[in-house]
């Protein structure tokens, strides 16, 4: 700031004193308070710049972003009629807290399972387990936080995710008894049915029929369906499948 009159730069205490220290003229006092109220402006300005870029550092905002962060399973390939178990991630981007919020669990976009998350805090996560028996096919699993939108966030639309388990087998265990008896499973996945020997680790379906009925169903005495409804055939999983899956499950034989 300078004196009008001789020009010369006015210092601090000119100001308070409301006259020139070199010409001892007096000053305007709407200089001063032009210079106090520029230097307020420059002020905030300034704080809110770095407001701004903390704000920016912390999430963006001070709302909450839940996404889904992973999905895992186990086993990792799970045959029909095992048990599977989903590991799911939830984080929160945003900034700011987010309340006690519902996941929801989707097989093949059927909803399946919701549980409950407790609050998840800016830029922290939490977990929560599901559950769900294994079916023939290549499910899709999908997985969102707060389907219903009861949580106000950054973005809405980036609270679900999709994975692919892959083709889920099914095993179809014979144990053959008697003299003659022995063990074997088939394997169908997908159009492709393959023969193994032994005891399989996990099975869908058992069979249980001596040897020598079993020649009986192979020579077309007897079908797998009357076997069964006689009783010389027993049947330890799902009857339908295993009678959709017999005449491919026939042909290897």
């Amino acid at each position: 700031m300078f004196c009008k009159s001789c020009k010369n730069p006015l210092p601090k205490k000119a100001e308070q004193a409301g006259y020139c220290v070199y010409c001892g003229k007096p000053i305007s006092k709407s200089l001063a308070w032009v210079r106090w109220t520029a230097g307020v402006i420059v002020l905030g300005i300034g704080l809110g710049v770095i407001a701004y870029f903390l704000l920016l550092r912390s999430g963006g905002t001070g709302q909450p972003d839940l996404v889904i962060q992973d999905v895992s399973w186990s086993p990792s390939e799970p045959t029909a009629g095992e048990e599977v178990v989903f590991n799911v991630t939830i984080k929160n981007r945003g900034g700011g807290g987010s309340d006690s919020s519902t996941v929801s669990f989707y097989v093949d976009g059927s909803p399946k399972k919701s549980e409950r998350t407790d609050s998840v805090g800016g830029g922290r996560t939490t977990t929560l387990t599901f559950t769900w028996v294994a079916q023939r096919g290549s499910p899709k699993i999908r997985v969102v936080a707060d389907p219903d939108n009861a949580i106000t966030e950054i973005d809405e639309t980036n609270n679900g995710t999709e994975v692919v388990l892959g083709e889920i087998a099914v095993v179809v265990q014979f144990h053959l008894t008697g003299p003659d008896g022995y063990d074997w499973y088939a394997v169908c996945k997908g159009e492709a049915v393959t023969r193994h020997e032994g005891t399989a680790a996990n099975h869908s379906i058992t069979v249980t029929a001596s040897a020598e009925d079993w020649e009986a169903i192979l020579g077309d005495q007897w079908s797998v369906f009357s076997a069964w409804s006689s009783g010389r055939l027993t049947v330890d999983g799902d009857m339908m499948l295993l009678m959709e899956l017999s005449s491919s499950i026939l042909e290897l034989l």
